[in-house]
């Protein structure tokens, strides 16, 4: 994925900087994803609803 950012900054014609970013975001959504995805899980239990 960090590849795909940093190459369509290259291939784009975009300077070192907005392909670093790119590069940097990736990382960054990843761990986003993760985070939120850790929580969720943590919160869930096999069975039970949460119906008021």
């Amino acid at each position: 994925m960090r590849s795909a950012f940093a190459l369509v900054c290259w291939v784009g014609g975009h300077d070192w900087t907005e392909a670093l970013f790119g590069y940097v975001a990736s990382i960054a959504f990843g761990a986003a994803i993760g985070i939120e995805s850790y929580m969720w899980f943590r919160e869930w239990k096999p069975g039970s609803s949460k119906r008021s």
